[in-house]
């Protein structure tokens, strides 16, 4: 055996080599060995594009440029479809596409050069595909939004990986974002906001740290505070009047008011004033719940809620039934409608305090008056302390 060795021959470069045997004056034929050198590594590849199927990279040739090689190979774990396609750009560098892949996965790319049948060292690198986005962000239906907590879901890409998302808020109409949270389930909850404020949700899955998908939004509601000072203004024995004011802070774009148990809600839209009314009229009865419910879109506040009673209907023809030198007495009509709980009647006289009366009563009589003394008598009915307009006799 023997060994034979060259040198000066480039990295890839094609070589032969020729042997003879000599005895004297005497030789063999040639025996040849044809090949190649190991042609030098391409550098690895760099990230150029991505897509949610797809990757893009790019590299260059070899260092040197003495070296000889024919061409670029590469391969990808996990493995693809027909593998990476490598192309050479015929100025040292060359591009890698792959197809087919499968969303916020990483795969590491190995790209080499070959000179016949002698291939470089392989070069890698790690890439991810793009993610794919979350599904609708909604209301969070298992946590309660109040006038200062935002609780948000959204559903989980349809396939492919993900390592967690990145939920965003920022107000409606502004730039600024207002807190970034990372979160690896399908909720977030975002507190210390302002009551009925309407807030951007954005939501991007990612992987690797900081590959994102393009992003999921909506727009939501915190709950909008009550309204305040909620009261009768006025009232008939057929109608109600009622007022309110602004909730103390926040935004919201109506308010709801109805009697509760009875009919359909009315709307009041926001004016600038900052003070309502509404009016209830062919009411049938005298106590009434009345409910105010601010609105910000779509979102209700707590209800604010006031007991009114209409008025009760006055009674009728008091008159003088009769007389003596110290004593009157009156008699008067029941008012038409029972809804009233008593009557008040009182006489112009010092020392003489108002009387509450069953509602049975149609007659009074006052005594240890002065003789030939004129006197103003007044009798009103009432439900709940609510007075109805006085009727007098003199």
């Amino acid at each position: 055996t023997f060994d034979v060795s060259a040198s000066g021959i480039k990295p890839g470069e094609q070589f032969t080599v020729k042997v003879r045997a000599i005895f004297g004056s005497l030789s063999s034929q040639d025996a040849e060995l044809r090949g190649n050198t190991k042609p030098l590594p391409p550098s690895a590849p760099e990230f150029q594009s991505r897509g949610t199927n797809s990757l893009r990279l790019q590299g260059n040739g070899p260092s040197t440029d003495g070296t000889v090689f024919d061409g670029y190979e590469a391969d990808s774990t996990p493995g693809i479809v027909d593998g990476p396609t490598i192309v050479d750009n015929g100025d040292s560098t060359y591009q890698v596409q792959l197809e087919s892949l499968t969303p916020g996965t990483r795969y590491t790319v190995e790209v080499w050069t070959y000179s016949g049948d002698e291939e470089s060292d392989r070069v890698s690198n790690q890439f991810y595909t793009t993610p794919e986005e979350p599904g609708p962000i909604s209301r969070d239906t298992n946590t309660v939004s109040t006038t200062d907590k935002l609780a948000v879901s959204w559903i989980e890409p349809a396939s492919g990986s993900i390592e967690g998302y990145e939920v965003s808020l920022s107000k409606d109409g502004e730039s600024a974002i207002i807190e970034i949270k990372k979160v690896t389930s399908t909720t977030a909850q975002f507190t210390g906001l302002d009551p009925g404020q309407l807030y951007d949700v954005s939501v991007k899955s990612y992987v690797g740290g900081n590959v994102y998908s393009t992003p999921e939004t909506n727009q939501l509601s915190t709950k909008p505070l009550p309204a305040t000072n909620l009261e009768m203004k006025s009232s008939t024995s057929n109608s109600l009047t009622v007022q309110w004011s602004d909730p103390q802070s926040g935004s919201f774009d109506k308010y709801l008011v109805k009697i509760m148990g009875q009919g359909n809600q009315e709307e009041v839209s926001k004016k600038s004033q900052g003070t309502y009314e509404n009016t209830f009229i062919d009411l049938a009865g005298t106590e009434f719940n009345i409910e105010v419910i601010t609105v910000s879109h779509g979102q209700q506040s707590e209800s604010k809620t006031v007991k009114i009673f209409t008025k009760p209907e006055s009674p009728s023809n008091l008159q003088q039934e009769s007389t003596t030198s110290d004593s009157i007495t009156v008699k008067w009509d029941a008012p038409t409608s029972p809804n009233f709980d008593n009557y008040r009647i009182t006489i112009d006289t010092q020392g003489s305090p108002s009387e509450v009366l069953d509602s049975t009563k149609s007659s009074y009589t006052f005594d240890g008056l002065d003789a030939a003394t004129q006197y103003t008598i007044t009798l009103i009915s009432l439900r709940a302390n609510d007075e109805r307009d006085r009727k007098s006799v003199v």
